[in-house]
This record gives C-alpha cells, sequence and structure tokens, in this order.
C-alpha cells in the first residue's frame, strides 16, 4: 500500500489522513510537514553523525540542542515550500527539496563533503565521464529510498485546493508558524547554537537541502556583483630579456595536476612511502605553498592571477592571468589540456591543445 493513497481505505490509517477520505483531498500543508519531517529526520543524517560527534554535545544537552536544531531546520524548510503550496507548483517543489537532499546526503555521507558555493560549482562543471565514474548501485539505493519513494508518494497524494484567496492566507499562515518554531527554538538554544556554528563553520554547508540552495544561490549571484566589461590588461611592461649570442631560448613546462594534501607527501616527512617515483628524481618539495581553493573553476584562474585567495573571490573586475603576461613579454606559450573540465579561462588567450 502506498504512503499516500489515491485511494484510501481502511486498512490504509495513515494514507487515509492524509487523503483526507474518499470525498476529498487532504491537506496541502500536512503534506508538506510529512515531507519535512522525512528531510529532516533522514536527509540530514550526515549533520546528526557529525553532530554527535562534538564533544560539547555528548550529554543530555547536546540532544535537547539537536531538538532544537531540527525544529530551525524543519522550520526553514516548511517557511520555503509554504511559498511555493499552490496547485501546480506543490508537489514539483516537493520533488526537487526531497532529490535535492537525497543526492546531497548521498555525498555528503559518501565522500564526506560540504556543499557549499564551490562544490556547487564542481557540480555543475562535471561531464558525462565524471558522473558514470560516480554512478553505482549504492548511490541509486540512498537516492531511491530518500529521494525516488517519498517523491512517487508525494505524485499519488491526493490534495484539496480551495480558492486562491483562502489558500493564500494559508500559506501565509503556515509561513509564519513556520517561521515562529524556528526562531522560538533558536532562542532556547541561541548561546549553544552560536557557540557551536562560530566553533565548527562546516556543520551550516550540512543542513539538507537549504544548504544546495543557498550555494546555487550565491553562485548565480555572485557574478552579478562584478562589473561587467573587458578583460582587465596586466603586466603591460613585461619583456623578454635579450638573449646572448647562440643561447638557447629558454624552456618553462608546468605541470599542472590533481590538488593533494601536503602533510601525506613523504617528501615532506610525512611516514608511509606515498611519493616513491618523486623520491627517486631528488625533486624539492616546497613547503611554504597553500591552495587557492578546493574547486577547479575557482583555484586554477586564482593559482594564475596575482591575487590572494581572499582577494580572488571577492575582486571586482576579471583580469588576465600569468599566461597572456608571459605571451605578451615574448614567450611562445602552449596550454595542453587533458582535463575535459578546460582550463577555466586560463587559456581563453593562449594558443590550446586539447586531448580529451
Amino acid at each position: 500500500m502506498p504512503l499516500f493513497s489515491r485511494r484510501p481505505s481502511a486498512s490504509a490509517p495513515f494514507a487515509l489522513g492524509l487523503a483526507g477520505g474518499p470525498a476529498r483531498g487532504g491537506s496541502p500543508a500536512r503534506l508538506i510537514f510529512l515531507a519535512t519531517f522525512w528531510m529532516v529526520a533522514l536527509g540530514n543524517w550526515p549533520l546528526w553523525e557529525q553532530l554527535a560527534r562534538l564533544p560539547e554535545l555528548a550529554n543530555w544537552r547536546g540532544v535537547a540542542f539537536g531538538l532544537a536544531f531540527a525544529v530551525i531546520i524543519g522550520g526553514g524548510i516548511a517557511l520555503l515550500l509554504a511559498l511555493l503550496a499552490w496547485r501546480f507548483t506543490l508537489k514539483p517543489a516537493l520533488t526537487l527539496f526531497l532529490l535535492a537532499a537525497a543526492f546531497g546526503a548521498y555525498f555528503m555521507h559518501t565522500y564526506g563533503v560540504v556543499i557549499d558555493r564551490s562544490m556547487m560549482v564542481n557540480t555543475l562543471s562535471t561531464d558525462s565521464r565524471e558522473v558514470r565514474d560516480l554512478l553505482s548501485w549504492r548511490m541509486a539505493l540512498v537516492v531511491g529510498v530518500l529521494g525516488l519513494l517519498p517523491a512517487v508518494a508525494v505524485w499519488r497524494a491526493r490534495l484539496a485546493w480551495p480558492g486562491w484567496p483562502r489558500q493564500l492566507l494559508r500559506n501565509l499562515g503556515l509561513a509564519l508558524l513556520s517561521l515562529a518554531l524556528a526562531v522560538g527554538a533558536l532562542m532556547l538554544v541561541f548561546q549553544d547554537f552560536a557557540s557551536v556554528m562560530r566553533n565548527h563553520t562546516q556543520l551550516r554547508y550540512l543542513i539538507n537541502p537549504l544548504n544546495s540552495f543557498y550555494a546555487l544561490a550565491t553562485l548565480v549571484w555572485e557574478p552579478g556583483k562584478r562589473e561587467r566589461g573587458p578583460v582587465q590588461p596586466l603586466g603591460e611592461d613585461a619583456r623578454l630579456p635579450a638573449l646572448p649570442p647562440g643561447a638557447k631560448p629558454p624552456l618553462v613546462v608546468l605541470v599542472l595536476g590533481e590538488t593533494a594534501r601536503a602533510d601525506h607527501f613523504a617528501l615532506n616527512g610525512y611516514p608511509r612511502p606515498t611519493t616513491p617515483e618523486l623520491e627517486k628524481l631528488g625533486v624539492a618539495s616546497l613547503r611554504n605553498v597553500w591552495s587557492c581553493g578546493t574547486n577547479t573553476a575557482a583555484s586554477v584562474p586564482c593559482m594564475f592571477s596575482p591575487l590572494s585567495r581572499g582577494d580572488f573571490e571577492n575582486r571586482k573586475t576579471d583580469t588576465e592571468g600569468l599566461a597572456d603576461v608571459l605571451q605578451r613579454a615574448g614567450y611562445a606559450v602552449l596550454w595542453i589540456d587533458n582535463q575535459a573540465g578546460g582550463c577555466k579561462g586560463v587559456c581563453q588567450r593562449v594558443p590550446t591543445v586539447r586531448y580529451h
């Protein structure tokens, strides 16, 4: 028997309660409540796991904090859904929320990632080959149970819709109630909440599925804050020094690879032999080097720019990079790309060869 039945019977009291009986449909607010409860309880299990590991929450005070946090998250989700609770928008919105929560829970738990703006950039720039590498039976099972099954139940649910003035009042009432519950729960644990969020900033990016929607919104909004116009030139006075007679021109090969943890390099003192081939070459490992970001779309252009990570993220205009300066100075620059994601704009104005 489906969770939300079109034809409720006496043997399905839960479905009957949602559908509202044979003569009329069920309440949209009730459907929102059930879907929100599902997402908060199950879709946020990576968040609850992280909270359970915090030493400051390892007691009954932590349980109370977790319950209040759940109400805060549920209030936020229900508030958004209340604004979308209309005949032709509620079910698509619930489906989107459920699937976003299912995919988010899977990737956060499986790969230990958080969903922020950088991760959203990575997601949107993933190509078909990378998608195939991510597919698995475990992913299908998790997304099917957490997302597809409740989405099917949502579409099978029969709802009663009054006229739009009454529905507007109901939506506003549900939105205000959701906001009041979230604010009330926050006030009860405000000191603990502020402390935990300040000391463990990654937790805010585990709030599912609000993290995905927030990341997508910032991704859309951020470029709009940057001035539209031509790319600003950089290093216009750079010139290649004159070579002595008979000297060979300089040849520089810069290999840009995947990000790796410096503290796991045997070259840097890590006890396990993680870099045996590099050690044979007698290379020098520069240790006072820091990543410009964790996603390719930001880190690659950032490391070829004269800006720091913080300045690059908050830049107002786009400027040329190192490849442009070297080419203008007189070097014959050639970018060889073997990654489907491309050079992220770094090689846009220099000759490029692609092997993918």
